[in-house]
């Protein structure tokens, strides 16, 4: 008879800092993280039909499934050995027209489309500032 033992470890997930943001179909070779998010504001709007009748003097309305949940928000980019690779990371995002898997430190995991994105430069780095439109997304197995 054989006889098993074991050892129980415990372990602390690494705190997610910042805001990390990959490409969903190639999760490995595209993650990127920014320390710098700020102004983050989440706005959710449900869709409605309103339809006005005659003889009655307020609108109905009735509400689909659709929603729109959009976060505004700005990152940063120190000028820093990083940068210049970082700026054209951002760019070709933008250009690529495609969902991105985005999660932050407040818990926020979402595939998210880019658009409204602005690019200010200051002395310290770059700014960009932008929506991210959740979208619906599946994998689909090769």
């Amino acid at each position: 008879m054989s006889e098993a033992t074991s050892t129980t470890y415990t372990a602390v997930a690494p705190a997610l800092t910042g805001t990390w943001l990959h490409d969903p179909t190639a999760p490995d070779d595209s993650e990127r993280g920014f320390l710098y998010a700020s102004d983050r504001t989440e706005a959710l709007s449900v869709r409605a039909t309103r339809r006005e009748l005659i003889g009655r003097k307020y609108p109905i309305t009735e509400f689909g499934e659709a929603e729109n949940d959009d976060l505004e928000l700005s990152i940063f980019l120190p000028f820093d050995s990083s940068h210049d690779a970082l700026v054209t990371w951002w760019l070709a995002a933008v250009r690529a027209r495609r969902p991105l898997c985005y999660r932050d430190n407040r818990g926020r995991l979402a595939y998210v489309t880019l658009s409204g994105v602005t690019r200010s430069d200051d002395r310290g780095g770059t700014t960009f500032g932008m929506t991210l439109e959740r979208v619906d997304f599946r994998a689909v197995a090769a």
